[in-house]
């Protein structure tokens, strides 16, 4: 995989930085109406979010540059972005903030901002145009950046996710994109040996909305082919997992083995903004789940008893 390209024949206008207004940001627009009837005494299928739930970046076990190790995601892509674009390096990396947090915006309204949208919403605040194909080789190198860092499995998760299977339940994954498409994330999954164990997978920048938008649950469920009743979610986030698979009314698992988003934190260990930040008015609903573990181990405890196979 390239380390970055260069593209000095980009079209530049007036290099300053000017943050577009928003208009209507946040839940105002949206209020989620929470359901859910409890945990179930049953279960046949069990959807699993993403980041910090199966998958996390982590610490690179011999860092070969300790500033690089420090850097977060986002940090490496702009700095990647201003080397491609011979750019000032502090006016790319407050554009590419902008439309980082433009994308948290949306998430907050339900809607799907991908890395396409935050590299477009990068290049109009620095009055910079590319070709199709330009545009089209710098999107495919950010959106792949993840791929060379040292992304792992939560620990238990793949012999929890086969023991589901050997018992016949049902499995997918509900998964939130940023910058990272679906595409790159089904191959993190693989190198890991989780995708073969998810009967469906469910992203974001494939379905045009996030959680928990209703038809982020509820196209798993179809895909599946399976009630709502029986069937369980597992996640960090209460806003986006919880929220939404109540709302679906399904069974929810909270997991804090990576991220913990406890009654005063503000999203910041998972990378995410608060509904202050997000101008929600009113807040989103962060109700808190039916169960909450810290461990797999804990999590299959829970589950085990429970099990009822149904055909697929």
């Amino acid at each position: 995989m390239r380390t970055g390209i260069f593209l000095p024949w980009a079209t530049r206008g007036n290099p300053k930085v000017s943050e577009r207004s928003v208009a209507g940001v946040g839940c105002v627009d949206y209020t989620i109406r929470i359901m859910g009837s409890g945990f179930p005494d049953t279960i046949h299928t069990v959807t699993f979010d993403c980041w910090s739930t199966l998958i996390y970046e982590a610490k690179a076990p011999v860092p070969s540059d300790a500033r690089e190790r420090k850097r977060s995601a986002n940090e490496r892509r702009a700095a990647r972005l201003a080397a491609a674009l011979a750019h000032e390096p502090q006016l790319v990396a407050a554009a590419f903030a902008a439309a980082w947090k433009e994308h948290q915006r949306a998430w907050h309204r339900r809607e799907s901002f991908t890395g396409e949208h935050m590299l477009d919403h990068t290049l109009r605040m620095l009055s910079l145009q590319l070709t199709a194909a330009q545009r089209a080789e710098l999107l495919r190198t950010l959106e792949d950046e993840i791929s060379v860092r040292h992304v792992q499995a939560a620990m238990g998760a793949r012999e929890l996710l086969a023991h589901l299977r050997a018992r016949g339940i049902r499995t997918a994954l509900i998964c939130d994109t940023g910058f990272t498409p679906g595409r790159v994330v089904r191959q993190l999954l693989a190198d890991q040996g989780l995708l073969e164990l998810l009967e469906l997978t469910i992203f974001s920048d494939e379905i045009g909305v996030t959680k928990p938008h209703p038809r982020a649950f509820a196209s798993a469920l179809a895909g599946l082919g399976v009630a709502a009743q029986g069937a369980v979610h597992v996640g960090d986030i209460r806003r986006s997992d919880i929220a939404g698979a109540r709302a679906a009314g399904m069974g929810s698992v909270r997991f804090t083995g990576l991220h913990d988003d406890h009654d005063d934190g503000d999203g910041g260990a998972a990378g995410v903004i608060d509904c202050a930040a997000a101008g929600c008015t009113p807040p989103c609903a962060r109700p808190e789940a039916d169960q909450v573990v810290s461990t797999y181990t804990a999590l299959r405890a829970l589950l085990e008893p429970r099990l009822v196979a149904v055909s697929s």
